[in-house]
Order: C-alpha cells, then sequence, then structure tokens
C-alpha cells in the first residue's frame, strides 16, 4: 500500500536524519532521539501545563511520528546491538552528546500521557518499532 511505499522511500532518502544540522526537524526531536533527559525535561518545563500534550503528540517527519516513536528510533540506533547502526552511532558520537536515557525518558512520556497507541504514517505503534524484527531491541 501507499503508507509502505513511503517507508520504503524514506529509508532511501533519509527525510528522519536527527542530525544536529538537518534544519527540517526541531530540537525538541533531536533531543528526544539523542536520549538527552535533563534537556527534553527542560523543553517540557517550558510549555504550559495545558499544553505538555500537544508537545508529546506533535509530528514530524515524513513518518509522521509522535514523541514516542522518536525515543524509541534514538533508543534503536543509537544503543541497539545491530551492526547496521554502527555507522548512524559512529557519526553521530563526532557531533553530539549522546546521553542514552532513553528508558528514562520513555517512562516520563508514559507518565505525562504520551499516547502509546499512535501509529506512525504505516500504522505502526511504538511497541511495532521496539519489536522491529528488523532491529535488536536495545
Amino acid at each position: 500500500d501507499q503508507a509502505q511505499v513511503l517507508l520504503q522511500w524514506e529509508a532511501g532518502v533519509n527525510d528522519y536524519n536527527p542530525h544536529p544540522s538537518n534544519p527540517r526537524l526541531s530540537i525538541w526531536l533531536k533531543d528526544l532521539w539523542r536520549g538527552d533527559y535533563q534537556v527534553v525535561m527542560g523543553h517540557i518545563d517550558k510549555v504550559k501545563k495545558d499544553q505538555v500534550s500537544q508537545l508529546l503528540e506533535s509530528r514530524e517527519s515524513l513518518l509522521n511520528m509522535s514523541a514516542m516513536f522518536h525515543v524509541i528510533m534514538g533508543a534503536i540506533d543509537l544503543c541497539g546491538e545491530n551492526e547496521v547502526c554502527w555507522d548512524n552511532r559512529l557519526q553521530f558520537n563526532r557531533v553530539t552528546e549522546v546521553k542514552n536515557d532513553h528508558q528514562k525518558i520513555l517512562g516520563k512520556l508514559i507518565e505525562l500521557g504520551a499516547n502509546i497507541n499512535a501509529k506512525d504514517v504505516g500504522g505502526y505503534t511504538p511497541l511495532h518499532h521496539c519489536l522491529s524484527s528488523i532491529y535488536d531491541n536495545p
């Protein structure tokens, strides 16, 4: 279907590239992805209490992913054991500090009411991404 075509296309074009120099993705997304708990909490503290859910559910990239997805994708890319991700890991460690607080962030997002049943453009939930057979679960 069209969603699968878009996911495959995205893998080649890499719209979802949280590199610090990518202007298409927000600092919020990049900080979630690199697993920096303190910085993520700083983002949350800057918004009014009634706007936290909007921040958690805001969508970025062609994959239409909310905060939960970005944390999981960062954990897969930066902490997983899959050799496919090693080049990404080396590249990002050269240009930004990776904190690896992904599990702590994920717990906080759930505590704040992030939608664990959210779906990306392909209809996948955050749990689908965690259990993907393409990557080892970090």
